[in-house]
C-alpha cells in the first residue's frame, strides 16, 4: 500500500466523466471530492480548519485521499495525536506534494518558517 501512494502523484491522469472531474490511478477512479489552501500554519493546524471548512473536506469517516502540496515554505506534520513543532514532525519541503488516507481531523501542520502555504484536494 506504501509503494502505491508513494508512486500516487505519477500516476494521476486527469479525465472527465458525467461531468464530473475524476482521477485515474490506475486501475481505479477516485472522484474529486474538492479542494481548500490552508495559508494560516503559524499554528498546529488541522485539514478540518475555517479554510477547508466550506464544503471541500469530506466526512471524517469516509474513506478518501488528500493529495496534500506545500508551497512556498517548508511545514512539519505528525498524525499521531501530538501536535508538531517547527523543529519536530515529519518535515515536508517547499514544492513537494504526497497523498494522506488518515482520518482528516487526526493529521497537523504547522509552518517551518513564515508563509507556508498548503493547496489540498480530496478524492473518494
Amino acid at each position: 500500500m506504501r509503494k502505491l501512494l508513494l508512486a500516487l502523484p505519477f500516476l494521476l491522469v486527469p479525465s472527465f466523466a458525467h461531468g464530473q472531474a475524476t482521477v485515474n490511478i490506475a486501475p481505479y477512479f477516485y472522484t474529486s471530492l474538492g479542494y481548500c489552501q490552508i495559508t494560516t500554519l503559524t499554528s498546529a493546524t488541522t485539514l478540518v480548519t475555517a479554510s477547508c471548512a466550506t464544503g471541500a473536506v469530506p466526512t471524517l469517516n469516509s474513506k478518501v485521499i488528500a493529495q496534500i502540496c506545500v508551497e512556498t515554505a517548508s511545514v512539519r506534520y505528525r498524525d499521531d495525536g501530538t501536535a508538531p513543532t517547527a523543529a519536530i514532525g515529519i518535515p515536508a519541503a517547499a514544492g513537494t506534494c504526497f497523498q494522506y488516507t488518515g482520518p482528516l481531523n487526526a493529521i497537523q501542520f504547522i509552518q517551518q518558517a513564515s508563509g507556508a502555504i498548503l493547496d489540498v484536494g480530496f478524492y473518494k
